[in-house]
């Protein structure tokens, strides 16, 4: 899947890559044009999602691009949905009120809610809008920014295997003057997971 320079679309391949008459025409996603365009894409067995300032748009077999997440428009911003990700059969994704996740099951979302490190302001210098995330075999790892402190943080947000319910490790790193803007965790040949910052 390519997007489009403006964000207002995409291309599938069915082929070689390489090849232009392997690619698709452009199917627009969703409304906004330009203002929202897409800035997050997250896929899962042969499914692909956009994150727009608009919400989650999930790309059918029809070329259509229905919002999961409709509630997202009452706050509609330019940043959000930057990052996105499928971790623990959720689309998780990042708005300015936090980490906001839903089961992709085609059904719109109309209320949302969000799973923050960091309640407010003064409670931890952990706190605010996530700038990083990326699934790992343990759970999600999390960045987020302290603009005050000029502190990146990352963490990991956990499932508990026998109650289901979340919990945070955090911080798994302090990165003075940093701002933690990718994330991606990979195996080395030795088998050992190594996280990548950026």
């Amino acid at each position: 899947v390519g997007v489009n320079t403006p964000g207002t679309g995409f291309y599938h391949v069915a082929g070689a890559p390489k090849l232009s008459a392997s690619w698709s025409a452009l199917t627009t996603a969703g409304v906004g044009g330009t203002v929202f365009p897409i800035l997050g894409i997250a896929s899962s067995n042969h499914v692909v999602w956009f994150g727009t300032g608009l919400g989650v748009l999930a790309a059918n077999e029809l070329g259509e691009t229905p919002n999961l997440s409709k509630w997202v428009e009452l706050i509609a911003g330019q940043a959000s949905y930057i990052p996105l990700t499928f971790w623990n059969e959720l689309i998780w994704g990042v708005t300015d009120y936090g980490l906001f996740a839903f089961a992709p099951d085609g059904t719109r979302v109309d209320l949302g809610s969000t799973l923050n490190f960091g309640a407010a302001h003064g409670v931890s210098p952990i706190y605010g809008r996530p700038t990083a995330i990326a699934p790992c075999p343990d759970g999600l790892m999390v960045a987020y920014y302290n603009a005050e402190t000029t502190t990146g943080y990352v963490g990991c947000l956990l499932l508990d295997d026998q109650s289901g319910a979340y919990r945070w490790s955090m911080a798994e790193a302090v990165l003075p003057g940093i701002q933690v803007t990718f994330l991606q965790q990979v195996n080395g040949f030795d088998g050992n997971p190594r996280l990548f910052i950026g």
